[in-house]
């Protein structure tokens, strides 16, 4: 298997607060690692460092191939006169890499309704992003992160916000995702049990590593047993 992610002793500080402590772990191609931990253990810290988005205090991270699709946490919009549609919401997956001047080409639009076709959400594509339900919303936002055919996917606890029923089937779309497109995905999540028919390893911090391994070695361990309760 590939190595598309390494992770060597990275460090995250703020001020005085350490956040994460010398946390080291590799992703290889094809993997469906599942971030786990406490309320503070700092999971979407670790993300936004992977991606960039916050200052690494030491160590480093090291990518084969940076195509990288990103889910953050808060996505939504309730704001039902928000202009944006939903073709323009994941175009703009496909700006961000291009060169000036940045204009959606005839090939991308037929991109787009690919991906919309394969999530399902075709006929929405002229609605507005705010008029749509949280699970419709999730799947333009996943849309959007997947447009530019990434190695990797980086999602943070993105079911948090969705109902039993949207989550369920938001979970086996990952799934499939994972197991035919060959999507890595790296997902910081709470709903562990939910997703066991998904996840392949669970990396469990606590400000540094606590467990990473094997999904069924995590089920036998004690770290299981104390994040279960």
């Amino acid at each position: 298997m590939e190595n598309i992610l390494s992770v060597k002793n990275l460090s995250v500080q703020f001020g005085k607060y350490q956040a994460l402590k010398n946390i080291n772990f590799d992703v290889n191609e094809g993997d469906y690692i599942s971030i786990v931990g406490p309320n503070g253990a700092g999971k979407s810290t670790l993300v936004k460092a992977i991606l960039g988005l916050v200052d690494i205090s030491s160590g480093e991270r090291y990518f084969e191939n940076k195509n990288i699709g990103y889910l953050p946490q808060r996505a939504f919009t309730k704001d039902s006169l928000f202009p944006a549609t939903v073709k323009e919401v994941v175009s703009h997956g496909l700006l961000a890499s291009k060169k000036h001047p940045k204009m959606i080409n005839s090939q991308d639009k037929k991109n787009i309704d690919e991906i919309l076709t394969k999530l399902q959400i075709i006929d929405l594509k002229d609605r507005k992003i705010g008029t749509l339900s949280g699970g419709q919303q999730q799947r333009v936002f996943l849309a959007r992160a997947l447009i530019s055919n990434p190695k990797m996917l980086i999602l943070d606890e993105p079911a948090s916000a969705l109902d039993p029923n949207f989550r369920k089937d938001f979970y086996e779309l990952l799934k499939k995702l994972n197991q035919e497109e060959h999507v890595t995905i790296l997902h910081v999540t709470h709903d562990i049990n939910s997703i066991e028919s998904c996840q392949d390893k669970i990396l469990f911090i606590d400000r540094e590593v606590i467990f990473f391994g094997k999904y069924h070695d995590y089920l036998n361990s004690s770290h299981y047993v104390l994040h279960k309760h």
